[in-house]
């Protein structure tokens, strides 16, 4: 229990004090509390009369601290500010203590809360050490996480930094060679061919397929030319090779007529050219006068076949710009005769839903050698670097891997004939 002291002719009363049970010439020590448990500034006062305590604690209390009154280094007294005090002449109007009758009967009590109290601090202070210990390792666990974070970030940049330097450098090489390819092919090709089973074919999807195809877009990427194949008739691109300038052809046969008339690049492929007749027909031809008696022999327009007989005077030729329909007029008793290849036979007999035993040949009147045809409009240095690349292709193989994979029949040409 709380008791107040009153001030009254600038004495305070000894009564009071007795009353707290702190006589009048008892000797007494004062600290000043400094934070938490710690205290200092003790000092001895010796109490005869009164005026000497009021003028210590006065002073004391003035500076607004906490005051601990020991007597005789055994009792405890707390002496406190309170709020609403005013100073007056360095008096203190009113203050608060507990009496010391109180703390002579629980001086045990307070020394076993006192302990208490020490212990539960160590307690408190070892789980707060704990819980700073988890709440450092958490802070520490998880800056290692965001610097691993981190350094997968600065991997993954750097990988798209490496391949966006390589894409740049792959880019940046193509234009070069691109350049490059635009200041060689100055000029344009008007590339163009026909559909002949098995090397020029029209693929399920629409697409140009066979082996002879593969071989020329194989060029054309090995010397940087991108122009279009174009399928027409084989007599429209006969047509053009020998009137337009920068035209190729293929394939085509090589004889002594066209030697001189266009620039070569192969052979790609060799064929034997001759007549053929029904299974079942009594024709038997030993020579191609044999074959000038004939009714009628269907040719392909404007093929070497064509010019050949037509060289040889034949004057019974029935010509068309379609293959196959050569098959059904045979088959059907128009024509006694066909001229076709051995390589392209089969293809044509599929073509027409014919059996492939349903005709023989008779009479061979012709083996040649077929090439890529450049037009005489074309540079020399076009040509040179066409056959460059065919060169090349045949040294890695890559050639003859080509034309097996189309036609598994297919053997290497012999040694080029140029000279007729």
């Amino acid at each position: 229990m709380l008791y107040r002291q009153r001030r009254r002719g600038g004495a305070l009363q000894q009564g009071c004090l007795q009353r707290r049970g702190i006589p009048c010439d008892s000797t007494v020590y004062l600290e000043r509390k400094i934070g938490g448990n710690s205290w200092q500034g003790r000092q001895a006062w010796q109490l005869v009369g009164v005026g000497r305590l009021r003028i210590a604690l006065a002073m004391r209390m003035a500076q607004g601290g906490l005051l601990r009154v020991r007597r005789l280094g055994s009792h405890v007294r707390r002496v406190t500010r309170h709020a609403s005090m005013r100073s007056h002449g360095g008096l203190r109007r009113n203050r608060y203590c507990r009496t010391g009758t109180d703390i002579g009967r629980h001086s045990q009590l307070h020394k076993q809360q006192a302990e208490d109290r020490q212990e539960g601090g160590k307690q408190t202070m070892a789980a707060q050490s704990k819980h700073e210990a988890i709440a450092i390792w958490g802070h520490c666990t998880g800056l290692i996480q965001t610097v691993c974070k981190l350094l997968q970030f600065l991997r993954l940049f750097t990988m798209l930094h490496v391949q966006y330097l390589r894409s740049c450098a792959r880019i940046g090489i193509l234009a070069l060679a691109s350049m490059a390819g635009a200041a060689v092919w100055s000029q344009s090709l008007a590339i163009y061919t026909e559909l002949v089973t098995p090397n020029q074919i029209r693929l399920p999807n629409g697409e140009l397929g066979g082996p002879v195809i593969e071989l020329v877009r194989e060029l054309q990427r090995r010397v940087g030319n991108t122009d279009t194949i174009k399928v027409v008739p084989w007599s429209r691109g006969y047509h053009l090779l020998s009137a337009e300038p920068n035209t190729l052809l293929f394939a085509i046969a090589r004889t002594a007529e066209r030697n001189a008339l266009f620039h070569w690049v192969g052979p790609v492929d060799e064929d034997l050219y001759g007549l053929y007749v029904k299974t079942d027909s009594a024709i038997n031809l030993k020579s191609l006068e044999d074959a000038k008696s004939l009714k009628f022999i269907s040719v392909y327009r404007d093929d070497v076949r064509d010019q050949i007989l037509t060289k040889a005077g034949f004057t019974n030729l029935d010509r068309t710009s379609d293959s196959s329909a050569s098959i059904k007029k045979l088959m059907a008793g128009r024509v006694d005769a066909i001229s076709s290849s051995v390589v392209t036979i089969d293809g044509l007999m599929a073509a027409a839903g014919t059996p492939r035993d349903s005709v023989r040949l008779a009479l061979t009147f012709l083996a040649a050698q077929t090439w890529l045809a450049f037009s005489k409009g074309t540079s020399e240095k076009t040509v040179a670097d066409w056959n460059e690349a065919f060169e090349s292709m045949k040294k890695d193989k890559s050639f003859e891997a080509i034309m097996k994979a189309g036609n598994p029949r297919w053997a290497p040409p012999a040694k080029a004939i140029t000279q007729f």
